[in-house]
C-alpha cells in the first residue's frame, strides 16, 4: 500500500466537538417509501436512522455548529485559531472554499481551505494539521467535516439512500493538549477511483452537465467498495500501530469509517480483536461519509467508551479510492 509519512514531533487533540441535524429519518419510514421488507435496511445495513439537514441548513452551517463545540471544549476562541481545513463530498460551492465560509460564521481570521478526499478527508485534513503544528507554523487548527448526503443520494434508489446521513464533527488540533496523535497512515489507489464516485459539474463534464453523461447523485458498485474495504480496514490499522510501536491487543478502541455494519464485522475478524473493540453510532445516524469518524469519537467519549490513556485507532476509506488512520493516545 503506497504511504505518505508525516515527520513530526508531537501534535494533540485539544477538543472536540459534533452536530446533528434535529430530522431524524428511521429506516422503518424508508422502507415504507421504497416497498421494502419491514427490517430489512438494519438488518443489511445496521442503520435504523439518519439525521436530515433541513432546507436552507449548508455544510458550512453543520461545520460552524460542529466547530464552536469544539473550540468550546478546547477553551479556545475563534481568536485562537490560526488555521481552518474542513473536509466535505460537497461544499456550499465549487469556490470559494467552504472553509472560508466557516471561518467567517464563527468570526475567526486565519488561513482555512478545503480537503476533498471524500470519507477519509477528516483523517488527512487531520494529517495536514498536524505537519502544520509540528513545522512550527501553527499552533490551534480548527480541523471539521460535515456533509450533507441526503441532497447527493437518488431517493428512489434503495442500493444508495438506505446507507447515508447528515452531520459534522471537529476536533481542535494543538501543539499541547491531554490527547496525543501519536502516528498516521495514508494512502490511495486511484484505479479503482471509478467505483465509487459523484459525477456531475466539473472539468470533466463541464459547469452545466447533460444529465445523460454525468448523474448528481452518488455511484457505487457495493461489492467492489466492499472487498476494497475488507482489505484495507486491517492493513490501515496495522501499519499506523506498527509505526507507533503498538500492538494491536493494546488498542482499546477502533473508530472506524460507519459505512455498513457487515464491513465492521468482518474487519474485527481479520484484526483478531472482538467487534466490540469497534466504536459503532452506525445504527444512530448511519453513513456521515467525511464526518463519519469524528461524530463517532465525539459518540463515543460522550458515552465514556473511553478512558484516560487508552490508546485507540481512527481509520476511514472511501472515494479515491483513498484510506487514512491515526493512533491517538487519549
Amino acid at each position: 500500500m503506497e504511504n505518505v509519512k508525516v515527520n513530526r514531533k508531537s501534535s494533540y487533540i485539544r477538543g472536540v466537538g459534533s452536530y446533528l441535524p434535529e430530522k431524524l429519518l428511521t429506516s422503518g419510514e424508508l422502507e415504507k417509501r421504497l416497498g421494502l421488507e419491514d427490517g430489512w435496511i438494519e438488518m443489511k445495513t445496521g442503520v435504523a436512522g439518519r439525521r436530515i439537514a433541513a432546507e436552507g441548513e449548508s455544510v458550512s452551517d453543520l461545520a460552524a455548529a460542529a466547530g464552536r463545540v469544539a473550540l468550546a471544549a478546547a477553551g479556545l476562541s475563534p481568536a485562537g485559531l490560526d488555521m481552518i481545513i474542513l473536509s466535505s463530498s460537497m461544499g456550499d460551492m465549487f469556490f470559494p472554499s467552504t472553509a472560508c465560509l466557516v471561518q467567517q460564521k464563527i468570526g475567526a481570521a486565519c488561513p482555512a481551505f478545503d480537503v476533498n478526499n471524500a470519507c477519509s478527508g477528516f483523517l488527512h485534513g487531520m494529517a495536514v494539521a498536524s505537519a502544520f503544528i509540528n513545522n512550527g507554523t501553527c499552533e490551534n487548527i480548527l480541523v471539521v467535516a460535515a456533509e450533507t448526503m441526503s441532497r447527493m443520494v437518488d431517493w428512489n434508489d434503495y442500493r444508495t439512500c438506505i446507507l447515508f446521513g447528515d452531520g459534522a464533527g471537529a476536533f481542535v488540533v494543538s501543539g499541547a493538549g491531554e490527547h496525543r496523535i501519536r502516528e498516521y497512515h495514508l494512502g490511495a489507489d486511484g484505479a479503482g477511483a471509478e467505483v465509487l464516485k459523484l459525477p456531475g459539474p466539473g472539468s470533466r463534464f463541464g459547469a452545466r452537465p447533460d444529465p445523460a453523461k454525468a448523474g448528481g447523485t452518488v455511484y457505487m458498485e457495493g461489492g467492489e467498495v466492499f472487498r476494497f474495504a475488507m482489505k484495507t480496514i486491517g492493513e490501515c490499522v496495522k501499519a499506523a500501530a506498527t509505526k507507533a510501536g503498538v500492538a494491536i491487543r493494546d488498542i482499546k478502541k477502533i473508530i472506524p469509517h460507519q459505512s455498513n455494519m457487515a464491513i465492521i464485522r468482518e474487519s474485527a475478524k481479520i484484526l483478531g480483536v472482538p467487534v466490540e473493540t469497534f466504536h459503532v453510532n452506525l445504527n444512530e445516524v448511519g453513513n456521515t461519509a467525511a464526518a463519519s469518524v469524528p461524530l463517532a469519537l465525539c459518540d463515543a467519549v460522550g458515552k465514556e467508551r473511553i478512558a484516560p490513556g487508552d490508546t485507540i485507532a481512527l481509520v476511514s476509506y472511501g472515494a479515491g479510492l483513498a484510506y487514512a488512520s491515526a493512533i491517538v493516545e487519549w
